[in-house]
């Protein structure tokens, strides 16, 4: 054992007079914690935000789609064609991109069919949404609050969201009247309400519902034809890579006549832009909660060495006299400094995970979700995240106490050995 560690161990933060943990000790330990605290808990936070959001959006739209380079309301152009050699080839040029070699990628085509529900109170337009394909129902599934979706060879069935069936005043079972536009004509047709879903994620809720492929076809006669290609279950890191490489397959399926239009490749970051922009906000918010929790919890540390400091002024000049150089001296107190860092970090981390872990199990602080998109805060740490913040804050702090340390080379021994 060296002579520092002989010495620091043997030294108590309390005062020697009244073995009281001074008030700035217990301030500078306090100040860690929380600062560890704030920033594991601000970092959960906006991860699992980050996570529940994307998550959501990704739902509602693909990380793909295929759809016409030019869009007219009025032309069968305006839509897509989707044979099953169209969808073989993007599954096989896909295949390499894929999330999950096993499961492979998901090619669905996607029909929204524009509709005016309307009942004797109230009336609203949403777009009715079916999928061709294989198509994953879990995301759908997983936002169902009552009912179910509509059945693949129903014609007359119809999911809506929770704000659109509580805007019309319908529940699952009900009837609704819907008028369907198609140019200057317009068809009335009647649907039954299948099911009712929620996603809280009130921009879509508002404008989207479900209906099966089959009700699609006949509401705008459109065999073979899709609004565009979804294409799903691909690494993110490489979307825009997939992209080009699906571009490329769509102009050479429009010169083999496969396509009857050129068609527009697109990837969620750009569909999406928005709201990936607003979330992309959210990281910079973090960084600067960082740096502020940095900059006090280390304003208080070097107070907290300042004061253990001073409280050993006299001891400071017996040891000198004795022959302790000052490298010496500094790790004394250095090594004292560690002691308030590891209480700060161990304290912290407790508050820290506790809350998280409590916060991850019950979800008792709710949201606003008209607000926030989400019914309550979501949390996601992740071990990496964690070790990165403990082990850069305590690489900051040790950097930060060679300041208030050099101030015992400016000591003299014989001015401080009567210290009072």
């Amino acid at each position: 054992m060296t002579f520092s560690r002989f010495i620091s161990s043997r030294l108590s933060l309390s005062t020697e007079a009244n073995h009281r943990t001074p008030p700035g000790i217990i301030v500078a330990i306090g100040g860690i914690a929380l600062a560890i605290a704030v920033m594991l808990i601000a970092i959960a936070v906006t991860r699992g935000f980050k996570s529940e959001i994307e998550g959501k959006i990704e739902g509602f739209e693909p990380q793909l789609k295929v759809a016409p380079l030019y869009y007219d309301p009025e032309a069968t152009a305006s839509m897509t064609e989707f044979s099953p050699r169209i969808e073989s080839a993007i599954r096989q040029e896909m295949i390499r991109y894929a999330a999950d070699s096993k499961t492979g990628v998901e090619v669905t085509g996607v029909v929204s069919v524009p509709v005016l529900l309307k009942t004797d109170s109230a009336f609203t337009g949403i777009a009715l949404t079916a999928f061709e394909g294989n198509h994953n129902y879990g995301f759908e599934q997983k936002n169902l609050i009552s009912g179910r979706l509509p059945a693949a060879d129903s014609s007359r069935e119809i999911a809506l969201s929770g704000l659109t069936a509580n805007q019309l005043g319908l529940r699952t079972g009900d009837r609704v009247d819907a008028i369907i536009f198609e140019g200057e004509r317009m068809k009335p047709r009647r649907f039954k309400v299948s099911g009712i879903f929620s996603s809280a994620f009130s921009e879509f809720d508002r404008t989207i519902g479900y209906t099966s492929a089959a009700c699609a076809s006949r509401l705008v006669a459109c065999n073979g034809l899709v609004g565009y290609i979804g294409v799903r279950g691909l690494r993110d890191n490489e979307l825009d890579e997939a992209a080009l490489t699906l571009q490329s397959l769509a102009n050479r399926l429009l010169a083999e006549g496969e396509f009857d239009a050129p068609q527009s490749v697109s990837t969620l970051k750009q569909t999406g832009a928005a709201y990936f922009n607003w979330l992309d906000m959210l990281d910079t918010n973090i960084v600067v909660l960082i740096v502020l929790m940095g900059c006090v919890s280390g304003f208080m540390l070097i107070t907290c060495l300042l004061i253990l400091i001073l409280q050993r002024v006299r001891m400071i000049g017996v040891l000198s006299a004795l022959g302790a150089n000052h490298g010496q001296l500094r790790r004394i107190f250095m090594q004292m400094g560690v002691r308030v860092i590891g209480l700060g970090l161990i304290i912290g981390n407790a508050v820290a995970l506790g809350f998280i872990g409590a916060e991850a199990a019950w979800h008792f602080i709710p949201l606003d979700s008209e607000a926030y998109y989400l019914t309550y805060v979501p949390v996601s740490l992740g071990v990496w995240p964690w070790i990165a913040v403990n082990v850069g804050f305590a690489l900051l702090a040790l950097c930060l106490m060679i300041i208030p340390t050099g101030m015992v080379s400016r000591l003299q021994p014989a001015s401080v050995i009567n210290w009072d």
